[in-house]
């Protein structure tokens, strides 16, 4: 008789951050094959200018 036991490695996780719109699409397509489809993926548009750290532009 067999019995499945949750495993210790499976969960919720979740990746967050900021990238350009240009690098969306490539960013969505490595989390897919990283992930082998197993995602949800969300993106919202930031109001806010942010400043590149190594560039100093905004």
């Amino acid at each position: 008789e067999m019995q499945s036991q949750p495993s210790k490695n499976a969960g919720l996780r979740f990746i967050c951050g900021i990238i350009c719109k240009s690098k969306i699409s490539r960013f969505e397509r490595i989390l897919f094959r990283a992930t082998r489809g197993n995602m949800l993926f969300n993106q919202a548009p930031s109001e806010e200018k942010i400043m590149d750290p190594i560039s100093s532009e905004m």
